[in-house]
């Protein structure tokens, strides 16, 4: 904690978390610490009980008026050594905690009940503890006895500290802004025991709270600021009970707390400024009424205890705290301004709902966020009725806007339905509901659908898994054009020509692209074709064919094709069997019991509350039209190729005449010692996800550990992290998806889940799972790293589900063995999928599925077929960053060499939103034809990264890509030179290479 480290540590992070910040000691050092404060808490109180005339000054001169100061300047010291926090969590250390989550407490009513406590313990005082040692002692041990009562009964500091401790609603109005951050070290790892944790971000903590979108949550905040200055006034001007009695105290100390609430109010409605920054000059202006009059007592106190002070300080002391809060005001003004920027940021990203109240005073306060920001609200899949998203922007996605003033001309956006003007930037009108959102030149329509929240499924975000068609109406002109992974997938799936998937179209010029989110049929009125140059004739007369199949000469003889398993291989192959066959039997065998469903989504059903809704691969209607048997829940156990038969558990047995085994592959779970206990997770299919879903929710699960670095694991980390978990994902080295992109990429990957709150922890190996109450409660890494966690899932890879083939004496290597016709080794078996091993290689990548079941189909049919390797894209499904890669990650040997795009060669500037890729390279190799292309990774949207992707499936030549490389300056880094590196970076190009 001291010396954080790391690419994430390396980011400038606007408001970092404890994990993030320095903690300046070690951890025994604030041990002790903390041992000292409950010593001296107890020693002060017995002070208080038997010398009340020493100990009264000590308190309530001396120790009370210093807290208010140390709350502003540096409140990381006071929440690691209070000795009510100490007493909180030592039920913890000593095992005594029962974790219960009181969601009234941790969702609103803490507050009010802190703050009625801090109201009733201030009365209190001036009637009765300012001058009784006995009670204030009482006071003292019985805040601590209820703090560490509260620590046994619930889940981390929400017993005490984060929910009803009476010093809370001060320390969250003057910490909003410290001037020095000192990270928490009592809650390591955070069990996320309360909402908006100030231990766990202090510079964000109070002003999620005042823009939170549950009203009755934030404004208890306001109250309390609007009510203090008042309460101090009150304290300090009314008389005592010996003049005016006890009744009449309380009275005009209400009547103050009224007037302060009063004129806060007149000030909030004639003023109408932001969230925050009414509350701060109010809590400025308490603090330097509280050290008017608390001054001279505290010099008075020391002097009193034998310091040589001098009483003329008080004037000093007291310019002093005007000049810390003025300086303090700024501060917290300049906060509001960057937490509003960043929440515009990651609400333009995609990564969370934005709450009214922040769409309001964007849409008020112009200035506070540069340039021209559209508010609109969310669709009704928002996560929450009362969510909205700001829409639009230039400022880039993972970068905080500058805070300079907006420009004259930031105004707001015509209504949705007013047509664009002439020369505005890119722009996506959604029908029917015409409404209107800018794009970003070189993003995908599917992260601008994505952003303003839009009914729309995302799914592989390489354009194979057909799980987000919309369909084009206007501007299809404004979009690049179709690839190949994009063409075989809308052939698939049999939409009108005009169909595209929506994480493929990418803004290449501006003007306004007209989408629906529901594909047109084929014959639908205004299902206007695409433009000749995005689709190839062939592709549309493959789609036309799924209306209308064109039968070719199959083996007609074959009567009944079952189907193992209904993965995209299974269906794809269910669906050319009727395509190319339209009398047969066609069963289809699946051991979940869910239709085919989009398995790239998987890890999506972790934090979807919709379930499985909008994930099926084909409507439920399909099946029945096409005559497909469904066999849901149904497991095949037995195979007899001698006599064409598939026995199935229930019983029964199904006769073929030809068999397609894509059964697919199960999760691997490496030799774990103690996995399997309950909160330890493989993640695979659905029923998976689902179960660790209903885990968090059932057990108040806050923090978990993913292991696995590749692309399933970051999907579920995100998810993880979205439920509200703190992540930590365990790497086998130091770098994520280290299969499919270099470690240049990676850092940017890593910087990105960092500021999500996801941390990577490098080089750890799995080794135990250990057990507290019948539950996971940490794990331990191979060099002894022992991480709390009550949450463990797995995404170590896969391996081929060979049961079925092994029963069918089929001959098989890590998968079941077969040529290019998808043929096993027995007759009229076929396989296709992940199940499937073609010369010696296991892909397990959806576009092979889909290609594989194609053949495997017409193989079975007696058709000509044959499988050829291709080079599929793989993508980081993640919302605020966009990764894809192609073959080579990076120059591996002799004659290869790596192209880093060091930006356009254009004479104008480009737009800021319209920017070049975070990271782009290109891996070529000596040929002889000339230099191909093997490799490409690409960070951000780029403009040409849609071809460079498709190029690298052919092995294109780097002369074929003259112009479309010309535009752009790249930097030569020789293989040799590349391997060398530790870290790769653009900076250090050895050369600098032209195209064209």
């Amino acid at each position: 904690m001291s010396n954080p480290t790391g690419a994430g540590a390396a980011a400038w992070q606007p408001f970092p978390n404890f994990m993030q910040m320095n903690s300046y000691l070690p951890g025994w050092a604030w041990r002790l610490l903390r041992l000292c404060s409950v010593l001296g808490a107890l020693a002060v109180a017995g002070l208080l009980a038997l010398r009340p005339e020493q100990g009264l000054p000590l308190f309530w001169g001396l120790i009370v008026p210093v807290l208010p100061l140390v709350f502003m300047l540096t409140p990381g010291i006071w929440r690691n050594v209070c000795p009510l926090a100490s007493s909180n969590q030592a039920p913890r250390r000593l095992g005594l905690i029962k974790k219960i989550n009181q969601k009234t407490l941790a969702t609103g009513a803490a507050f009010p009940i802190g703050i009625g406590l801090f109201i009733a313990a201030i009365l209190a005082r001036k009637l009765m503890f300012n001058t009784s040692g006995v009670a204030t002692a009482a006071l003292i041990v019985g805040a601590m006895v209820m703090a560490f009562a509260g620590g046994i009964v619930f889940k981390g500091k929400s017993g005490w500290c984060s929910s009803i401790c009476p010093l809370l609603p001060v320390q969250r109005l003057y910490g909003q802004t410290p001037f020095l951050k000192i990270a928490n070290t009592q809650c390591e790892p955070c069990v996320g025991c309360a909402k908006n944790c100030y231990d766990f971000n202090p510079g964000s903590a109070y002003l999620a709270d005042q823009y939170d979108a549950d009203p009755s949550y934030r404004d208890f905040r306001r109250f309390f600021a609007g009510l203090f200055p008042g309460l101090i006034l009150g304290f300090y001007l009314v008389p005592g009970t010996a003049q005016i009695g006890a009744g009449a105290v309380v009275l005009q100390m209400l009547l103050y707390m009224a007037s302060s609430l009063t004129v806060f109010t007149l000030l909030d409605l004639l003023l109408k400024s932001t969230r925050n920054r009414l509350p701060v000059v109010f809590a400025a202006l308490a603090i330097n009424v509280y050290y008017w009059f608390a001054a001279p007592i505290v010099l008075n106190t020391l002097q009193q205890l034998g310091a040589p002070i001098d009483l003329t300080l008080v004037g000093a002391v007291r310019a002093a705290v005007v000049i810390a809060s003025l300086v303090w005001i700024a501060r917290s003004i300049q906060a509001e301004r960057l937490f509003l920027n960043e929440q515009v940021r990651r609400g333009q990203g995609g990564e969370i709902h934005l709450a009214p109240v922040v769409v309001e005073t964007v849409r008020l306060h112009r200035n506070i966020v540069p340039r021209r920001v559209d508010v609109e609200p969310v669709a009704s899949d928002a996560p929450a009725a009362n969510s909205a998203r700001i829409q639009g922007g230039d400022t880039q996605p993972g970068a905080l806007a500058p805070l300079e003033a907006a420009p004259a001309d930031a105004v707001a956006r015509p209504p949705a339905a007013a047509a664009p003007k002439a020369g505005s930037r890119p722009e996506l009108r959604i029908e029917p509901e015409g409404r209107c959102v800018p794009l970003k030149k070189g993003a995908s329509l599917l992260d601008t659908l994505e952003g303003c929240g839009a009914a729309i499924q995302a799914g592989c975000r390489a354009g194979a898994c057909g799980g987000d068609p919309i369909a084009i109406t206007g501007g299809a002109d404004c979009l690049g054009p179709i690839g190949d992974t994009e063409r075989a997938t809308l052939a698939r799936l049999g939409h009108a020509s005009n169909t595209r998937m929506a994480c493929m179209a990418r803004v290449r010029n501006a003007g306004t692209v007209t989408v629906e989110l529901k594909p047109h049929a084929v014959d639908a009125p205004g299902a206007a074709p695409a433009p000749t140059r995005h689709a190839a004739p062939a592709a549309v007369s493959v789609v036309a064919s799924v209306v209308a199949p064109v039968v070719a000469r199959h083996d007609r003889s074959i009567r009944s094709v079952v189907i193992v398993g209904n993965g995209v291989a299974g269906l794809t192959a269910a669906e050319h069997v009727r395509r190319h066959h339209p009398d047969c039997e066609i069963h289809l065998i699946a051991r979940e019991r869910y239709l085919p469903y989009n398995r790239m989504a998987v890890s999506a059903l972790i934090n979807q509350r919709s379930g499985m809704q909008g994930m099926g691969l084909k409507p439920d209607a399909w099946y029945a039209e096409q005559r497909i048997t469904h066999w849901l829940n149904t497991r095949a156990t037995d195979v007899d190729t001698t006599g064409r038969q598939v026995q199935l558990a229930t019983g029964e047995t199904l006769g073929y005449d030809r068999l397609i085994l894509a059964n697919g592959s199960q999760a691997w779970m490496p030799p774990v010692e103690g996995f399997g206990i309950a909160g330890s997770f493989l993640l695979r299919q659905a029923n998976d996800a689902m179960a660790i879903r209903a885990f968090v929710q059932r057990h108040g699960a806050r923090h978990a550990v993913v292991v696995g670095a590749g692309l399933l694991g970051l999907e579920a980390a995100a998810s993880l992290r979205q439920l509200g978990l703190g992540v930590q994902v365990l790497s086998l080295n130091e770098q994520v998806l280290d299969r499919q992109i270099d470690r240049a990429a990676s850092e940017l990957v890593v910087a990105h889940l960092s500021g999500q709150g996801i941390e990577l922890v490098g080089n750890a190996k799995l080794r135990r799972v250990v057990r507290s109450a019948g539950r996971i409660s940490a794990i331990r890494l191979e060099d002894g790293r022992e991480l709390p966690t009550e949450l463990l899932v797995v995404c170590a890879g896969t391996r081929a589900e060979l049961t079925l083939a092994h029963a069918a004496g089929l001959a098989t290597g890590r998968g079941i063995t077969v040529d290019a016709q998808m043929r096993t080794s027995a007759e009229h078996v076929y396989a296709a999928g992940d199940v499937a091993e073609f010369e010696g290689e296991q892909f397990g990548l959806w576009a092979i599925a889909v290609a594989q079941g194609e053949v495997a189909a017409r193989s079975a049919l007696g058709l000509a077929a044959r499988f050829e390797s291709i080079q599929p894209v793989t993508a980081l499904k993640l919302r605020g960053i966009e990764v894809r890669s192609a073959g080579a990650a990076g120059a591996g040997g002799a004659g290869q060499s790596e192209l880093l795009c060091a930006g356009s060669l254009a004479g104008d500037e480009p737009d800021e939103a319209d920017a070049g890729p975070g990271y782009c390279k290109l891996v070529v190799e000596e040929h002889a034809g000339g230099d191909r292309l093997i490799g490409v990774v690409i960070v951000g949207a780029h403009e040409i990264g849609d071809e460079l992707l498709d190029a690298v499936k052919r092995r294109a030549s780097l002369a074929s890509l003259q112009s479309l490389l010309a535009g752009h300056r790249w930097l030569l880094q020789p293989a040799e030179v590349a391997q060398a590196r530790v870290a790769p970076t653009r900076g250090a190009p050895t050369a600098v290479r032209r195209v064209g």
